[in-house]
């Protein structure tokens, strides 16, 4: 297990992945963001980089991603900027700018687009990149996909599928995820239900499956099914013809693990106690991570890694912080310790997956002392189901 401790990965948040480097960045806007690359297959590789932003407004960075044809790395950036008018009146807009990383030190951010109106809201800080396009989640009074492509310089936007519930602000029930190597999302499907979908490569949606039940399910009457109502898909993978996945519940005292086979549509459920599952904001799951040995300080050039070397120059105004440093390694290992437990047993269930699903729907107590865990048959009604190859 690698970690990060130090002063430069403060309020810094997991934003997405490309080609085995990891970018991290600030979640708030500001007026000088910077980033960290960091590749935890390599020791010690990380690259800290300052991304000048317009001298009018905030800025903040949404992904990290790489042109195959140009070969080079760009980041995606959203900015958002006060307009002139007469007060009281407060009017803004927001645009999307892109930065290439590793080019003349005198560049500055391009514009890509201003947002119109009717997407105005923020967009979700977290981000997806698959095959020279990062995506981008913006659900709000509308809800769709943005999808940039690296090397074109170019945006487009996939509307997003399913049924809005006018019960819910938002439309998507999960962050943008990747399965058999394509796009995949879940989202409303009308009253108490959510679907998960899959983008193809023409940019259409194809419904894989739908969680909950095909009636009205009123407050106060017992749904014995795989509920959508308040849940969110933190996970879901594909084993072989049965999507395991992992729905947290941030109200009442289970979350669900579900089985789900593809072929006939039989779903599987079991609850999982709040002492064992981890907390959704404290961990981040890499869609798209394939480790390689690619160094973020081939990817910001020289002239970034400069500042670098000018920082290990110094290193020695730095000692007395070593201590605290390491303070913060051990409790941030504590810390993980708890998720990575928790990973690692969803993960002994997916290798078992599918050759030895009844050994797993079979699976005896955690403890003598714990009230058990096993999966049981969820009442289940499917709208459309496509099996999907990889």
């Amino acid at each position: 297990m690698r970690a990060l401790a130090g002063v430069r990965y403060l309020k810094k948040k997991y934003i997405n992945t490309c080609n085995g480097v990891v970018l991290l960045a600030g979640a708030a806007k500001s007026k000088h963001p910077t980033c960290v690359l960091w590749n935890p297959a390599v020791a010690d590789d990380d690259r800290e980089v300052a991304v000048p932003c317009p001298s009018k407004g905030f800025c903040r960075i949404l992904g990290l991603g790489y042109g195959p044809r140009s070969k080079t790395y760009k980041l995606l950036l959203w900015r958002r900027w006060r307009l002139d008018c007469e007060p009281p009146k407060k009017r803004y807009s927001t645009e999307l700018l892109v930065y290439t990383l590793g080019g003349a030190a005198q560049e500055q951010p391009r514009s890509l687009m201003v947002f119109p109106a009717r997407m105005s809201g923020a967009i979700i800080p977290e981000s997806l990149y698959l095959d020279g396009t990062i995506y981008l989640l913006h659900d709000c009074t509308t809800s769709a996909v943005i999808a940039f492509d690296v090397d074109d310089e170019t945006v487009a936007t996939i509307d997003m599928p399913g049924e809005r519930d006018p019960d819910w602000p938002w439309h998507a029930r999960s962050k943008l995820m990747e399965m058999s190597g394509r796009l995949c999302v879940a989202t409303n499907h009308g009253h108490n239900r959510a679907a998960l979908w899959l983008v193809t490569a023409h940019r259409r949606w194809e419904q894989r499956c739908v969680l909950g039940d095909e009636r009205d399910v009123d407050d106060n009457e017992e749904d014995n099914g795989p509920s959508a109502d308040r849940g969110m898909m933190a996970g879901v993978w594909d084993c072989d013809g049965v999507l395991a996945m992992y729905l947290d519940f941030r109200i009442g005292d289970y979350d669900k693990l579900c089985l789900y086979r593809v072929p006939n549509g039989e779903m599987f459920k079991a609850e999982l106690p709040r002492d064992l599952t981890p907390e959704m904001e404290d961990f981040a799951l890499c869609w798209g991570y394939k480790p390689t040995l690619v160094s973020p300080g081939s990817i910001v050039g020289d002239e970034l890694g400069q500042d670098e070397s000018r920082r290990d120059q110094m290193a020695d105004i730095m000692e007395p912080l070593k201590l605290a440093n390491e303070k913060d390694k051990r409790k941030g290992h504590e810390d993980t310790l708890f998720t990575v437990c928790f990973m690692d047993f969803v993960v002994r269930i997916m290798r078992r997956l599918p050759d030895r699903m009844q050994d797993v729907l079979e699976m005896p107590m955690l403890s003598p002392g714990d009230p058990g865990f096993f999966f049981e048959k969820a009442s289940f009604s499917r709208i459309q189901h496509i099996y999907l190859t990889n």
